[in-house]
């Protein structure tokens, strides 16, 4: 794995998260060598890294870092699978223009709670109503997840870094 530890890059500042990818099953012996080697549609060679994408620790993925590449895996399981964590009214929201994204926004961060949850069980925690979105209990640190447009406005408004926001593409 590129001697980085638990992580190894690949194909221009690609990283893979080998705990995600073990735990979903999808790992192989060698790292995928492009973003063409997926599994379904959860992509082997994770998220682009934002901001430093600097690894930490002996190749440890920071809380933000996972958080990205969690949703980034959930958004691109498409508008189908993300109304699955929609009430129904909240579902009639997305023929809406104006409360479409807000809506798939609030999908995307429900389902990758729920994928959170399943992958690294007790390790972070989702504040859907208030504040920022989750919390590393691990490290103690609050991650916002926002897609790359709101990224500078959640900084201002929660007065942290671009280390501290998690993005996805809607």
């Amino acid at each position: 794995m590129n001697g980085l530890g638990n992580a190894g890059t690949v194909d221009r500042g690609y990283v893979v998260d080998p705990i995600l990818c073990t735990k979903l099953g999808i790992c192989t012996p060698q790292a995928p060598q492009s973003l063409g080697d997926t599994v379904g549609n959860y992509v082997l060679v994770a998220s682009l890294i934002t901001g430093a994408g600097e690894l930490v620790g002996g190749g440890e993925l920071t809380a933000k870092q996972i958080i990205e590449n969690v949703s980034r895996a959930e958004r691109a399981q498409g508008l189908q699978y993300l109304k699955g964590f929609l009430s129904p009214a909240e579902a009639r929201l997305l023929s809406n223009p104006k409360m479409a994204a807000l809506t798939i926004g609030k999908a995307v961060h429900r389902a990758t709670a729920r994928a959170l949850d399943r992958l690294y069980p007790g390790r972070f925690k989702y504040f859907e109503t208030r504040g920022m979105d989750f919390l590393d209990k691990t490290k103690n640190k609050l991650i916002e997840l926002a897609t790359e447009a709101q990224k500078a406005y959640k900084m201002r408004k929660y007065g942290v870094g671009p280390e501290d926001v998690a993005t996805y593409i809607p």
